[in-house]
Formats: C-alpha cells, structure tokens, sequence
C-alpha cells in the first residue's frame, strides 16, 4: 500500500501552509530591512579645512551660553569645561563668589553622564541613553555624549570622516554626507576667504518611531566665532555659544 506522508494539522491550522507563510514573509523583511550597506570613502580634507576637526580630547576652555527663547526667556551662563585623553569631559559655571551653580560630567567608560544644578536650568534636563545618544528634557537628540568636546571646541569630531558616503566640491563649499546608522549628518565646510556667513555647519537628522517620523538639528559656526544651535522641531533647543577669552 501507498503511504502518504502526514501533514500536520492541528486546529484546523495546515501547518505546511503556515510554514511556506512564513519562509514568504520572511524573504519580505529581509527585502526591506536587508539593503545594501554603503561603502564608506576616504576624504582628502582641503588644507583650509583641517582645522575645523579635533579628536574631541586633551582640551579645555570656557563658553558663554545663551540657551533657548527670547528676551526674558533666555536664560544665561558661563562655563569652563575640559576634555581629558580618556574621553571623559566636564563642564562647570560658577557664581562670582565661587560656589558651582551647575556640573555637568561625562565618563566614556562605562557611559554615564551627571547633571548637578543648584538652581533650575535647562542643562539639568539632559540625560544619557544607552547607545551614547543625548536626551533634553525626555526628547532623544541627535548627538552622541562623546561629541560635545568637540562642540564646546568649536570643532567637528574627526570620527565622521570615517563615515562619509559622499563629498562634493562647490565654488564656495566642500559637502560632505555622513552615514552613521540611524543617523545622518549633512556638513558643508565654507572656503577661506568667501564672504559668508557660516564657517561651517551640519544638519542631523535620526529618526523615530521606527523610521514614521524624521527629527533634524543645525548647528552653524559663524565667524566672531559664535555657534548656533537650531531646530524648527524643538524651538527650546535653541541656543548660542561663544568662547570667553582670557582677559588677563
């Protein structure tokens, strides 16, 4: 007699027919989700350009904040801060008779980041996630904890030029486009000389909600020097930072 092989069914489910479901769907997802990884290119930086780049180590210096609003609502601070070789970094402003009105300190390893403020400021809202992304007041934040040296430098971190997928030379502007995952950096680095506004600038964009919603910041370095932050997503974002010289 002729055996014929058993087909599972259990439920009134044919589990044959549910696996081939499966073995489709599952091609399905690895069409969408498995695309073609972009190859990083090897960038061979203007010598006006060179500059504009740090390690995000080994620093220190002191800035002027003006952070989010305008007029009354701004609020306003000074601040020393130091990187160390390690990567750790720390900021602090001080009131005119020494006490520290706010600390922020950032270790590399493991990850941590402390906010101490002795008096309400938009700064205490900041927050570490678990892959090295910032959070402001609960919003995750395109820019990562081991990066703000290089801001508070007024730098770009040397690190990005790992991660460039294109580059392309303008009259007045070498562009180059950064991939790094879930995020996406669009920087422009202004030539010498050109009268414009910005030194350099960079657009961030992440996005959330699995990839439904698109969030973006801009940061400008203009000439004095004076760096910009803004975001039309989040307008308490915004704030201005400026080096405070040596007066000595």
């Amino acid at each position: 007699m002729t055996q014929i092989a058993p087909v599972l069914v259990r439920r009134g489910v044919n589990w044959e027919t549910k696996k081939a479901s499966f073995t489709f769907a599952s091609m399905g997802l690895c069409l969408v989700s498995c695309q073609t990884i972009q190859s990083f290119q090897d960038v061979q930086l203007p010598a006006y350009a060179g500059v504009y780049f740090s390690e995000c180590r080994h620093q220190d210096g002191a800035v002027r904040f003006s952070i989010g609003g305008q007029g009354p609502e701004q609020e306003r601070l000074d601040a020393e801060w130091a990187s160390r070789s390690n990567g750790d970094w720390s900021l602090a402003s001080y009131s005119p008779f020494g006490q520290t009105l706010l600390q922020v300190s950032y270790q590399e390893v493991p990850a941590s980041l402390a906010v101490k403020a002795k008096e309400a400021t938009p700064l205490q809202n900041l927050t570490l996630d678990p892959d090295g992304f910032l959070r402001f007041d609960g919003q995750r934040i395109g820019i990562k904890a081991d990066e703000v040296a290089c801001l508070l430098e007024m730098k770009l971190p040397r690190a990005w030029l790992k991660k460039v997928i294109a580059q392309n030379q303008e009259p007045e502007n070498l562009q180059i486009e950064v991939d790094d995952g879930e995020r996406k950096i669009d920087l422009k680095l202004g030539k010498h000389g050109l009268k414009q506004e910005w030194v350099w600038m960079f657009d961030v964009r992440w996005s959330m909600y699995w990839g439904l919603r698109s969030e973006a910041l801009r940061f400008e370095l203009r000439h004095g020097p004076e760096l910009i932050l803004s975001s039309q997503s989040y307008p308490h974002l915004s704030a201005r930072m400026i080096p405070v010289r040596d007066e000595k």
